[in-house]
């Protein structure tokens, strides 16, 4: 797979942090292809594009993808994707979607729901 950079650089402004989004969502994406096995080769084949664009994607060149993209990337690797806006101090960096991976995995125990009333039982008892 394409090199993933270990960090970026992050300011709280739009630009930087769709840049850090993008970067943590194609790390993701790349962590559950390893998981599953799939390869690039796998990955633009089922993308119908060439290795050299999922490269480049990989290695971040992502400036022109838009929300379509990003579903179409995940359900490529046998993974589904969702925005979480949420609230938190200015001056920390944004939450690493690995976070919710590892919620979902089983690395911290919650029940998994199933369907979105599901999901609000289960935040109404989190509250």
């Amino acid at each position: 797979m394409g090199k993933i950079k270990d960090t970026i650089k992050w300011t709280d402004n739009v630009k930087s942090l769709t840049d850090l989004s993008l970067y943590n969502f194609f790390n993701a994406i790349g962590l559950g292809m390893e998981k599953q096995g799939i390869t690039i080769k796998d990955l633009a084949k089922r993308l119908k594009t060439s290795q050299k664009r999922v490269k480049e994607v990989f290695d971040g060149d992502y400036s022109d993808f838009m929300v379509r993209d990003l579903v179409i990337w995940a359900k490529a690797a046998n993974m589904k994707v969702t925005l979480v806006p949420y609230i938190q101090d200015k001056d920390k960096a944004p939450i690493n979607p690995l976070v919710f991976s590892l919620l979902w995995e089983g690395g911290i125990s919650i029940s998994k729901p199933s369907n979105y009333d599901e999901t609000k039982e289960i935040v109404k008892g989190m509250k």
